[in-house]
């Protein structure tokens, strides 16, 4: 990384406070483990990481908390609960001696809570997965290519069913004759080459709501063609004509 004027010296700062923590943390160990020795060889121990001491000599490994402190309540050996440590007699939450700012966890603890968890999400995708093949379908089997007739059965089938009536196309169509050409040439001369308002055109059809929906399409593609401008002004759209 480049030089900064900032940033580089905090890091170097960040550096030797690590460096003095370390030291620390060394120190401390040094002086806890001092009245103690291995049980099994009586050499001197040493700490390899949080709340665990190796023996210099025959390299036994233990945990200083566990092997040499007492509960202050009772007596009685300490025991790793979790994160912590409690007496083993009375579940007392009890500071270990042997701890410098690092924080400890019952490894086999944490092991087994999350073996159970992954058991109980193995359980759950085996228990969809039962109900997912039990709401299938059966296989169909197909002798032959259904003809042209049995579809048209099956669409009529289908809308008995859902009860729809039979309709032809044409139901859909509003033949009244007029066309969006009608309206483009009602919105030419009613604008007479003025601002309108889209609200102030006069209607072509009886049905409010339809004639609304065919001056505001038509009036689009004249956007389109570039014969007018729309723009929204509140509730109302003014029709702007543009000079060719």
């Amino acid at each position: 990384m480049a030089f900064h004027t900032l940033i580089t010296p905090m890091l170097q700062v960040n550096d030797r406070i690590e460096q003095y923590r370390n030291r620390a943390r060394a120190f401390f160990h040094e002086v806890v483990l001092l009245p103690f020795v291995c049980p099994v060889c009586e050499g001197g121990l040493s700490m390899t990481s949080a709340s665990r001491a190796t023996c210099d000599g025959c390299r036994q490994e233990l945990d200083p908390t566990t092997t040499f402190q007492r509960s202050p309540c009772c007596g009685s050996a300490l025991r790793l609960a979790r994160q912590h440590y409690v007496c083993s007699s009375c579940h007392t939450v009890v500071p270990s001696h042997f701890l410098f700012m690092e924080r400890v966890f019952d490894a086999a603890y944490f092991r087994e809570r999350m073996a159970e968890s992954r058991e109980r999400t193995q359980r759950r995708r085996e228990e969809l997965r039962r109900l997912m093949l039990r709401e299938q379908s059966g296989q169909l089997g197909l002798t032959d290519v259904p003809s042209i007739d049995a579809v048209d059965e099956l669409f009529a089938q289908l809308d008995a069913f859902v009860g729809v009536p039979v309709v032809s196309l044409d139901t859909f169509c509003d033949n009244d004759g007029v066309s969006l050409d009608a309206y483009r040439e009602s919105l030419r001369g009613a604008m007479a080459g003025c601002v309108r308002r889209f609200n102030a055109f006069p209607s072509l059809h009886a049905n409010r709501r339809t004639d609304r929906a065919r001056r505001f399409v038509a009036l689009v593609y004249m956007e389109h063609d570039r014969e007018v401008v729309l723009h929204q002004r509140e509730d109302d759209i003014l029709v702007i004509p543009q000079c060719h």
